[in-house]
């Protein structure tokens, strides 16, 4: 049994704020520096294999908001683990905006602390209209 125990950072490091800096900018391939090649991520009903996968899939289904900003408001980090959550907002084409909170909870690395090898992200699907939820590709 593991005794890895998760502590409450008093605010966000500086990688996971780049990344996700990149993730709301909808600069993709400045978000994949922050995954393995070989990286498995569950995003929402979804497993994708591979960063060229995640990024397809889940930045076409990013680029389909007018805008998207995720606010991270509470980290929690062990040996090999980031744990975090918020809220993320955004608007659709037809100007209307919403927002649910989030949570994704990754795994690191062993040689690189800032590089996810496996991720789930978790929200209120509900808030997503079914049309932009992607057709997943290779």
């Amino acid at each position: 049994m593991s005794t890895n125990q998760l502590n409450k950072l008093d605010s966000v490091p500086a990688w996971l704020g780049g990344m996700f800096a990149c993730i709301d900018k909808k600069d993709f391939a400045g978000a994949s520096k922050y995954l393995a090649d070989d990286v498995v991520f569950e995003f929402g009903h979804y497993t994708f294999k591979g960063a060229d996968q995640i990024i397809n899939n889940v930045g076409g289904f990013d680029v389909q908001f007018a805008e998207y900003h995720h606010g991270i408001e509470q980290v929690w980090q062990g040996d090999g683990v980031v744990m975090f959550g918020g809220h993320l907002r955004f608007v659709l084409k037809d100007g209307s905006s919403h927002s649910t909170p989030f949570w994704n909870i990754f795994t690191m690395a062993a040689d690189n602390p800032q590089k996810v090898v496996k991720g789930s992200a978790l929200f209120d699907m509900s808030t997503v209209p079914p049309n932009y939820w992607p057709k997943v590709t290779d």
